[in-house]
């Protein structure tokens, strides 16, 4: 039988939640936690209504925003430059632009400049009351804000700030009707998703209400073993398999407030436990929808009540849920936002002066219809503006030929193509992203470009490339594709370059490709027979290129750049390399020919790089020009080329010398004479296809033959020929023709009305179980959790006074504020290293006896390593006078806080000079590599010094937070941890981001030593190219505790991160690095 929340799931599937009108929006934020951070659900919501959302993440595009103060945790004024993202306002065009929090907003001058564009700006503030005093100062440069608190609401008035609204949390309907696997091991009876760090009275709760139930903490700064960060898909599971979720109402700044993971809560069919007060109240109903509590008590008494009964749970989850989906969505509160704002423009009383007031209400007037999105694929954002014109020429036709249409890249470079395009993107070889986008597509568009061939086709691992998530060849470009084809979504391919196609299993796969397309456009002729051999189905034909079609607008010619050349001849000289490996030849005698025409003089010579990167046409053009035996009358344009300008700088040349396709082929429209070097055959067809074949070379002509071809382009006075200029319009028409067509085909597609939802994470990470036949890990068996889920703070060992004894919280097991004392790691050094240093003096037959009396001596009350005097049975008295030493006859399981501000070395080995990088406090160390190209071995060390107690096993815990996730460079740069010299944890950094708990066991018989040494290290295994490694490699160790344990065995670790190499693994590939290093000569070790 269905649940009435399943039920009610369903309903909301297909349910139509719509905007009365539908506008562009453009939204400013940062998703810290992921796909399910609020500012995600805020996106998502405006997506579901039928706004066409282009959402720029701040936290990606870092460049964009200049932070004064500081200013953190929804703190500001974080400026947003508009500079930045002006190019993405011109094209995108919004009526709308929303500043998601974060503190984010635009300054004085830019915030007046967007307003005469006609477009409204509405700041969404979601820390209130907190970040009041700061919001506060900048609330007014927004034409509205938003506050999440109703408390805020009169503490801005009384401020003098009349434009701000009441805009309370919700959620989206995308995260409430998302699907996903039930996960082992996540099931629990009572859950807090949120953090702890800094909020001990969280962990307080917690840990009391672990000794009852079944709890698990997601977050940082919890001390329940097992806790870890988690966002997107994790996060959603979770949530929903956990029956009851603690929310704390505190803020930091002591304010009692709706907070994050209310509406989470209800959205996952779960129970809400939170504080009672009088805002909760008008969303929610005490008792028979949620719990309220206002003492530890209190919820243990309620949480024993609805779990006992699960009729009484189930009735109140199902009234939340129903009520949650019908009033509180985040689409109701967009929606109910937008009619405040309309019915303010409308108002005497708007904040809003004229004559900005009027256009607004004219501008939101406008309905563009619901949304409907078509992905285009190809090779966008690559900085190569040839296939960029191929991108702004596509998108705006289909984007022309319906005003619903919003067009979304699948890209190589998504970050690119949103500030250079104002276009929403997203990278296409992250297939389970693509995935997502397919599900609200309406059609899928794949070109232009020379896409299918079988260059890498065997790279990329044949046929079955297309199912093991190939990201290059023909499989890399038609994954989406095929996806949207299980969903039945049309494809069209659009000024596609066909071949070379000479492996059968490439053709194969590609007529399987294209025989599910709705209809294919060729560049050329050579493409078309490529299809023709394979006999297919879907229909072909051959279209001129799409930059054709690309509309070049009123060009200027760059007026600096002819006021640089001085009268001369500006001839541009557009090249890429080729045969690098043979010293490129043809570049040489490029170089020889311009000598040959510049000693004529009169002559100005402009490099125009079209593919922007360090190994590019920038340094091909460097290549020439260094050869160049005077190379006064040269430059390589400095700004980068790209759609803005492209046709502005070649307007300004007189002459043109080009390699590259779409350079000759936006000059020849501008009617521009232009001398080719054909390094494809795709630049000789150009030429010949507007009648200039006279005028294009092979990339293999002597330097002789270059002067000579140059020559006859000099002696032609005037534009192109009247045939060729007959031909290029032509072109242009049948190029617009042809895109006319398919947008049209397009635009006939229905929108597709799905509820945006998370984007489902490529693999659902699992934490491994611990090692058979030991408690060692974060597991979750019961004993395991009976040992570790008790009073887990703060002390471990004190020397010297009473005065440092616990007292009654102790013994009642409650958390107490206590530190380690550093210093024992000193002392614990310094007598065992005396103990040592006897021993080396005396006969073997003695020793025994000595090493029992320095044992008796540190176990002694008197002595600087005195016993734990707050657990019972752990004082050790001598026995008849024999082996003074004894085994404690109880352990205690407690654990306590480590200090990691005393007792911690570090050092640093690297090839050049540093600072910074190991930065210590009593609640973490932070360990960075700050070179920008490490070398193999560079390192950089924090040591600490724990002293132990005789006879007994302990545990240390950390929380170790990597900053870092790119794993095609792994390999590079490795974390990992020493005990005692011996490795037992490693992970290389690139493999992932986030927090790993580490736990590390040392047995009583190494704690016979009485202190050990754990060493944290960042370590270079190989040479690393030279990138922002100091940004990458660092490290930041926390939340360390100790606790005593009877484990007798080796040192050994255990980790949270499925990435991690421990204990034995750990060794062999310490070892295996040790050989590679073993071949260089020693620096460090």
């Amino acid at each position: 039988m269905i649940s009435k929340i399943e039920t009610l799931r369903q309903e909301l599937c297909t349910k139509k939640i719509d905007a009365e009108k539908h506008w562009r929006i453009m939204f400013l934020g940062r998703s810290v936690n992921g796909s399910t951070d609020i500012v995600s659900c805020l996106v998502r919501a405006l997506q579901n209504l039928g706004h066409q959302v282009l959402n720029i993440d701040t936290g990606k595009h870092k460049e964009m925003t200049e932070n004064p103060t500081r200013a953190q945790g929804g703190n500001g004024p974080i400026y947003v430059k508009l500079s930045k993202i002006e190019k993405a306002v011109d094209q995108f065009h919004p009526h709308i632009i929303i500043f998601g929090a974060g503190g984010l907003c635009f300054s004085e001058d830019d915030a007046k400049a967007v307003q005469d564009r006609g477009i409204l700006s509405l700041g969404i503030t979601l820390s209130d009351p907190d970040v009041f005093p700061t919001v506060s100062t900048y609330a007014k440069s927004f034409d509205f804000h938003t506050t999440n608190a109703m408390r805020a609401m009169d503490m801005y008035k009384e401020a003098g700030v009349d434009n701000t609204l009441y805009f309370p949390f919700a959620i989206d309907r995308g995260y409430v009707t998302q699907e996903v696997a039930h996960v082992p091991g996540l099931d629990a009876d009572v859950i807090c998703l949120g953090h702890a760090t800094s909020r001990p009275e969280r962990n307080d709760v917690m840990l009391a209400l672990a000794e009852r139930f079944n709890v698990k903490t997601y977050g940082r700064g919890w001390l329940l073993p097992g806790s870890e960060v988690v966002e997107g898909t994790r996060q959603l599971q979770a949530s929903r398999q956990g029956k009851c979720h603690v929310n704390f109402a505190a803020t930091r700044a002591g304010y009692i407030n709706i907070k994050c993971g209310v509406f989470e809560t209800i959205a996952s069919g779960r129970l809400l436990c939170t504080a009672r007060f009088d805002e909760m109240s008008n969303f929610f109903d005490y008792d028979t929808q949620i719990v309220g509590w206002d003492s530890e008590e209190e919820l243990e008494s309620e949480l024993s009540r609805v779990l006992s009964d699960p009729a009484v749970y189930q009735a109140a989850v199902e009234s939340a849920f129903e009520r949650l989906v019908s009033e509180h969505l985040y689409e109701h509160r967009w929606l109910q936002l937008f009619k405040d704002i309309q019915a303010s423009l409308e108002s005497e009383n708007c904040p809003i002066p004229e004559p900005a007031r009027s256009v607004f209400r004219e501008r939101l007037s406008e309905d563009l219809g619901r949304a409907k999105r078509v992905i285009l694929s190809g090779f966008y954002g690559a900085n190569n503006a040839g296939d960029e014109m191929i991108l702004r020429s596509i998108s705006k036709r289909i984007a022309a030929a319906d005003k619903s249409t919003q067009v979304v890249i699948a890209a190589e470079n998504p970050l690119f193509v949103e500030l250079t395009h104002g276009l929403e993107a997203f990278r296409r070889s992250t297939h389970h992203v693509a995935d997502s986008y397919s599900r609200n597509a309406s059609a899928i568009v794949v070109g232009g470009g020379g896409l299918w061939h079988d260059y890498t086709f065997s790279r990329a691992g044949g046929i079955r490339s297309l199912f093991t998530g190939a990201k290059i060849s023909i499989a890399g470009f038609s994954i989406l594709p095929m996806i949207g084809m299980v969903r039945q979504v049309p494809f069209f391919g659009v000024g596609l370059g066909v071949g070379p196609l000479h492996d059968p299993d490439a053709k194969q796969l590609l007529k399987w490709v294209a025989n599910h397309a709705t209809s294919i456009q060729v560049r050329d002729q050579e493409s078309l027979d490529a299809l023709h051999e394979l006999e297919l189905k879907t229909p072909c034909s051959l279209e001129p290129d799409v930059v054709y079609a690309v509309d070049l607008g009123d060009t200027t010619p760059d007026a600096a750049l002819r006021e640089r050349a001085g009268g001369r001849l500006v001839v541009g000289v557009n090249v890429r390399h080729w045969q690098k490996e043979s010293g490129q030849p043809n570049l040489v005698a490029l170089a020889a020919a311009l000598d040959v025409i510049a000693a004529r003089g009169n002559v100005y010579f402009v490099g125009i790089p079209m593919q922007e990167g360090g190994s590019h046409d920038r340094d091909a053009l460097e290549f020439v020009f260094s050869r160049m035996q005077d190379r006064s009358s040269t430059e390589i344009y400095a700004e980068m080329i790209g759609v803005h300008n492209i046709a502005n700088v070649l307007n300004s040349f007189d002459y043109l010398i080009a390699m590259r396709l779409h350079a000759a082929l936006i000059a020849h429209r501008l009617h521009k004479r232009v001398l080719g070097l054909s390094y494809d055959p795709k630049v000789r067809k150009h030429f010949a296809e507007i009648s200039r074949s006279d005028f294009v070379m092979d990339i293999s002509t002597s330097a002789t033959q270059i002067v000579e071809k140059f020559d006859v382009l000099l002696s032609v006075q005037g534009e192109l020929s009247a045939q060729s200029l007959a031909d290029v319009a032509k072109m242009e028409r049948k190029a617009s023709s042809a895109l006319d067509r398919v947008a049209a085909d397009i635009a006939r597609v229905p929108a597709v009305d799905k509820a945006f939802e998370l984007p489902l994470s490529a693999a659902t990470h699992e934490v491994p179980s611990a090692p058979a036949g030991g408690a060692q890990g974060f597991t979750t068996d019961k004993v395991w959790q009976r040992k570790t889920v008790r009073p887990a703070l703060r002390f471990f060992e004190a020397r010297g006074s009473d005065a440092m004894a616990p007292g009654g919280d102790w013994l009642s097991g409650r958390p107490q504020m206590r530190n380690f004392d550093g210093a024992s790691a000193s002392a614990a050094a310094d007598a065992f290293a005396s103990v040592d240093a006897d021993l080396a003096g005396t006969s073997a037959t003695d020793r025994p006896a000595m090493r029992n009396s320095a044992k008796s001596e540190r176990n002694s009350s008197e002595g600087p390593f005195r016993n734990d005097p707050g657990a019972s049975g752990s004082q050790l008295t001598s026995v008849g006078g024999d082996n003074p030493f004894q085994e404690p006859q109880e352990v205690d399981d407690r654990r306590y806080v480590l200090r990691l501000d005393e007792g911690v070395t570090s050092h640093v080995h690297t090839h050049v000079s540093v600072e910074g990088a190991v930065v210590t406090s009593a609640a973490a160390i932070s360990l960075r590599l700050p070179i920008s190209a490490p070398r193999r071995r560079d390192s950089t060390q924090a040591i600490i010094e724990v002293p132990l107690i005789m006879g007994r096993g302990h545990e240390l815990s950390f929380q170790l937070h990597k900053h870092y996730e790119r794993p095609r460079n792994k390999g590079y740069i490795y974390c990992l941890l020493k005990v005692d010299g011996t490795p037992v944890w490693m992970e290389d950094i690139a493999l992932r981001r986030g927090d790993i708990n580490l736990s590390v066991l040392i047995g009583k018989k190494q704690a016979e030593a009485g202190v050990s040494r754990l060493t944290f290290e960042l370590v270079a295994a190989r040479n690393c190219k030279n990138w922002s490694w100091e940004k990458a490699a660092k490290i930041k160790i926390s939340n360390a505790c100790i606790r005593q344990t009877d484990y007798v065995g080796a040192s050994r670790a255990v980790a949270s991160s499925p990435y991690s190499l421990i204990n034995q693994r750990a060794k062999r590939e310490y070892k295996r690095l040790g050989k590679v290093w073993a071949a260089y000569l020693p620096r460090w070790f």
